[in-house]
């Protein structure tokens, strides 16, 4: 279900209130829950939720004010879960622990070196670590330069980007990021 304003949330509780046909389990997901205005309906659900649903309710915004119902009670249940993208040396350390875990030894100025040509999506950043394992079949240790050889220059960069290295002066790199963009299917009119 996604939410909207004439969303009825009453209506999705009645069926995650009713048995499942045909399993043991139902899941319910509610998308775009932020956009709701009668939340405080969830309450009741939540002081005593059906055994046999499972449900999902997704906010893409942060919670203005966690003491107000419905939010104060998921906290309390502990069905809260705030889940942020991580970046930086977080995402570094992700990187080198993945790594680790299938046997391949990845510096961490070298994980920053591979996130800096694939970009942060860490689907492609798993891929890339196949890729290396691979390279290195022999078990020998990749160098920084092999292994951005090796890395798909899969990063998508935004227009703030193209801006900044405008900015900077970067000759070389607003090309890079210009072309990203044109390659990428950004309309002409916002890059120019």
């Amino acid at each position: 279900f996604s939410g909207e304003k004439s969303f009825e949330l009453n209506q999705v509780l009645d069926q995650a209130l009713s048995f499942p046909f045909g399993g043991e389990k139902k899941l319910i997901i509610i998308k775009n829950f932020e956009k709701l205005t009668d939340k405080k309906s969830l309450n009741s659900y939540v002081k005593d939720p059906a055994n046999f649903t499972v449900l999902v309710i997704a906010q893409n915004s942060s919670v203005a004010d966690a003491s107000k119902e419905p939010y104060n009670l998921l906290v309390e249940r502990k069905y809260l879960f705030e889940a942020k993208p991580i970046t930086g040396n977080e995402l570094a350390d992700w990187f080198v622990r993945i790594a680790k875990k299938k046997n391949l030894d990845i510096p961490e100025d070298h994980a920053r070196a591979v996130i800096e040509v694939v970009g942060e999506n860490k689907a492609l950043l798993e891929m890339q670590i196949q890729k290396f394992i691979d390279y290195s079949n022999s078990g020998k240790k990749l160098t920084i330069e092999e292994l951005i050889k090796l890395s798909s220059p899969t990063k998508e960069y935004s227009i703030f980007d193209f801006i900044g290295a405008i900015g900077r002066g970067d000759k070389p790199k607003s090309l890079e990021v210009g072309f990203n963009l044109l390659d990428s299917r950004v309309e002409i009119v916002f890059i120019i």
